[in-house]
């Protein structure tokens, strides 16, 4: 093709363009990444700052080709951080537009940088931000140090306005109880909030008086954690509690969807191991999963364990349970010497329990062991109404740096074959 062509083929393609009022390409950049909106400055003179006008999701996630380089030893670490935050810094003097729907920072950062995050918080306020996520956690460890953690500063919340955020979502960022009720105070549209790796957080009293609509709370990895009270969220749907030490009291009366004790009405629970001393009720509860390690690969713990739970989730419908073969017998959630006991209290509590709603289970991660057997068969017996029984020998929690697999995935599905004759006609196992 000769040069007057192509010429001419580029001339053509620059009228399409040009027609297209820059409202409408703006929109179709905000439909893109970040990152991939950038590299439309390079196509023509008209498009070298339209870009800077993205008001969709500021996601500033580079830790997949991050970590990559540095596992292969062509960074160094503080380069990579460097660059990182330049990136971003750069993105955020060049942007234009008077709004965003989501700003999210995701790399190992600390307090180090406490002013350059607090200029990103401020950043985010100020365009009016829906969605906010700093996931600072580390690089290269599941927990980071506590000298390490960013701590927010309780004064910068009144200097925010974050009346339409919808969402925050903080890793690796210390916040207290002071904090969590600051943010449902000022952000009276805040419908999801998660906090992972908060030292701080110690107790949660979140009670009457506010106007809350608060739906989904998540609690992970907040070791300190052991009082838990949420009965001003009357919207709560759902509850994630993991990882974390044994809380001692919980109170959840409005949730309807999750886990431990939200007056009375939840409706999908999901938390790793956790037990209380009083255990709360579940009386709205209708699907409930549970996440475990091996420490509860005993036959009566297990039993028990799940056993609790139904007693307190009278209108359950679906299980699930997920077993995390990448958790050791003792984690390190329980280097402390406590050991998971049930006393005969809540042994005779679930001894001849019936689970008259129960109509689907599911196994993820099933070895086929002999608690698991113990468990499916005092599921079947126990739920006269049972409708389906899945069992997946695949690991739910797969890990793509530790590519283990079970030894034998077919002996464990063999072992859930042979329990099908317990099950009554009217029940289907399902085998993965």
């Amino acid at each position: 093709m000769g040069k007057k062509s192509r010429m001419t083929m580029m001339d053509s393609s620059s009228d399409v363009t040009c027609k297209i009022p820059d409202e409408i390409l703006i929109d179709i950049l905000s439909r893109l990444s970040m990152k991939e909106a950038a590299r439309t400055s390079v196509l023509s003179h008209r498009w070298q700052n339209l870009w800077k006008f993205h008001n969709g999701c500021l996601d500033f996630d580079d830790l997949g080709n991050s970590k990559m380089l540095l596992y292969k030893g062509e960074r160094d670490f503080h380069v990579e951080r460097r660059r990182y935050v330049e990136w971003v810094n750069q993105v955020l003097v060049s942007h234009q537009y008077p709004s965003i729907q989501q700003f999210r920072a995701y790399f190992d950062l600390g307090k180090d940088h406490s002013s350059m995050i607090e200029s990103w918080i401020h950043f985010a306020a100020a365009k009016r931000v829906r969605r906010l996520e700093l996931d600072l956690s580390s690089l290269f460890s599941s927990v980071k140090e506590l000298e390490e953690i960013y701590n927010l500063p309780i004064q910068l919340l009144g200097e925010l306005n974050l009346k339409l955020l919808t969402s925050l979502r903080l890793n690796a960022v210390d916040v207290s109880e002071e904090h969590v009720i600051g943010f449902l105070s000022q952000c009276p549209l805040l419908e999801e909030l998660s906090i992972t790796g908060a030292p701080s957080l110690r107790k949660l009293k979140v009670v009457g008086g506010g106007d809350f609509k608060l739906k989904h709370l998540e609690i992970i990895k907040c070791l300190e954690l052991d009082h838990l009270e949420v009965s001003g969220a009357r919207s709560l749907a759902s509850f994630k509690y993991e990882e974390s030490y044994l809380v001692q009291t919980a109170s959840f009366p409005y949730l309807t969807a999750t886990h431990v004790s939200l007056d009375p009405f939840l409706l999908a629970l999901n938390l790793s191991l956790v037990l209380l001393e009083e255990f709360p009720q579940f009386t709205n509860l209708c699907y409930l999963e549970l996440a475990f390690g091996r420490e509860l690969d005993d036959e009566q713990q297990r039993k028990l364990f799940v056993g609790i739970f139904l007693r307190a989730s009278p209108r359950l419908h679906k299980l699930v349970l997920k077993y995390d073969r990448s958790k050791p017998q003792r984690s390190y959630l329980y280097t402390t010497g406590m050991s998971v006991e049930f006393g005969e209290t809540q042994q005779q509590l679930v001894k001849g329990c019936k689970y008259e709603c129960l109509k689907e289970v599911e196994f993820l991660g099933w070895n086929g062991l002999a608690a698991d057997a113990e468990l499916f068969t005092h599921l079947i017996e126990a739920a006269g109404s049972l409708e389906k029984v899945t069992v997946d020998t695949r690991d739910p929690f797969p890990n793509k740096f530790l590519e283990e697999q079970i030894p034998s995935m077919e002996d464990a599905r063999d072992r859930a074959r042979d329990l099908e004759a317990k099950l009554s006609p009217a029940t289907k196992l399902v085998v993965l």
